[in-house]
């Protein structure tokens, strides 16, 4: 999909704007505005995905995973000089609400480039991503998280995969109640 505009769509369970299950889907210069959903408030990837030059704009996930994005079960995930802003994933009462606008499960080879992430939030950890478990080899390299937040841990990037790096990135006031401010990994 190229220069497409979603905005105040919603989904009961996945993907408010989008639920992908095909082997590859690529993204481009597209706009998510208020869309929201249970899991993945704007788009929702099963197996591999791309997402390059697209905007998040106050998205929502009702229930458990992604404000944003959430990329389940991706062989390769990557996203590409893109902006999130003021998206959310919240559940106070199950405890629950991981990666304001990037969530990833058992997701490989992640690339997150040159992407910024500002004003997004999750009840839980990872106030701008969730790298969850099951998650190997992946980089965030030239990215911008400024003012994220977390209720529990990493109000920037919570990772909770293998091999990981994170490098030339920089991160500015994002915030935590928990044990880390900006980053926890295993």
């Amino acid at each position: 999909m190229v220069n497409c505009s979603f905005t105040d769509n919603n989904a009961s369970r996945f993907g408010g704007a989008g639920y992908f299950i095909s082997n590859t889907v690529s993204l481009d210069d597209c706009n998510f505005t208020e869309n929201y959903a249970s899991y993945a408030g704007a788009v929702c990837f099963i197996d591999n995905g791309t997402v390059m030059n697209c905007s998040f704009t106050n998205n929502s996930a009702t229930r458990e995973r992604g404000g944003g994005i959430y990329f389940n079960d991706s062989a390769k995930a990557v996203v590409v000089d893109c902006n999130f802003t003021a998206n959310s994933v919240f559940n106070y009462d199950l405890n629950e609400g991981f990666g304001g606008a990037i969530y990833l499960e058992d997701a490989h080879d992640t690339n997150i480039l040159g992407s910024t992430f500002i004003d997004n939030t999750a009840s839980i950890n990872g106030g701008a991503i969730d790298w969850h478990e099951g998650c190997t080899d992946g980089q965030i390299v030239g990215c911008e998280f400024i003012n994220n937040t977390a209720r529990a841990n990493a109000g920037a990037v919570f990772w909770f995969g293998n091999k990981g790096i994170i490098k030339d990135s920089n991160f500015t006031n994002n915030r935590a109640n928990g044990t880390e401010k900006c980053i926890m990994g295993n």
